[in-house]
């Protein structure tokens, strides 16, 4: 990607940036004012907005184990042949066809050179072991399935991700409570806060404004 492309990125990323931060703090004090002012109104469309989701409940489609050993080893002639069509590509290309010196000229354009360097030399170095290890994987499947199954048996064990997060399945309404408490008094608080970021956003846009037109 050429310099003009990159700082024309740089540009529309910065501007999505302060419109978002603007839109957001303007957003922000029009909630603390309506809370200071009309606070029974507001505390109910903030509870309209607040609706539970549960991850556990949407994921629980991820978490049923489908069971594909049986159509796997009845076709291992033809999945052998396939992990050895692309780990022989693959291996072809680093030895016939790969350039480590163009890509390091490419990638010091955003990196230091020597890092470039050493980056590309170990992904290079994993992929051509991790190409050789899926090519004896493929001549192992092809010719003699049978010797993976203890292999399998190690590593086919079901983890399942809804205990892992199920912490996040727990509603906390301390912030709720403390809001239908004392609406006004966080109205207040959330006015000040929107009108400190907005000032600060404000001098930040003018002053960097004032720099580029110097």
């Amino acid at each position: 990607m050429d310099p003009s492309s990159i700082a024309f990125l740089k540009e529309i990323s910065l501007e999505a940036a302060t419109l978002f931060i603007a839109f957001g703090v303007v957003f922000t004090f029009i909630i603390g004012l309506w809370l200071l002012m009309q606070p029974t109104s507001a505390l109910r469309f903030i509870q309209s907005m607040n609706i539970w989701y549960s991850p556990r409940r949407s994921m629980k489609p991820l978490e049923v184990p489908r069971f594909q050993e049986r159509a796997f080893y009845r076709h291992h002639k033809i999945w052998g042949i396939l992990l050895l069509a692309g780990a022989g590509y693959s291996l072809y290309y680093f030895l016939f066809d790969y350039d480590q010196a163009r890509l390091v000229h490419d990638f010091s354009r955003y990196f230091n050179k020597h890092i470039a360097d050493w980056l590309l030399e170990a992904i290079s170095l994993f992929l051509l072991l991790g190409n050789v290890f899926v090519m004896a994987i493929g001549i192992i499947i092809l010719l003699r399935p049978g010797l993976l199954k203890s292999f399998e048996a190690q590593c086919n064990r079901w983890i399942s991700t809804r205990k892992v997060y199920k912490f996040l399945d727990i509603e906390h309404n301390g912030a709720d409570s403390m809001l239908t408490r004392n609406p006004k008094v966080l109205g207040v608080l959330i006015i000040l806060a929107s009108l400190y970021v907005l000032v600060n956003f404000t001098v930040l846009v003018v002053t960097k404004n004032m720099v580029i037109v110097i």
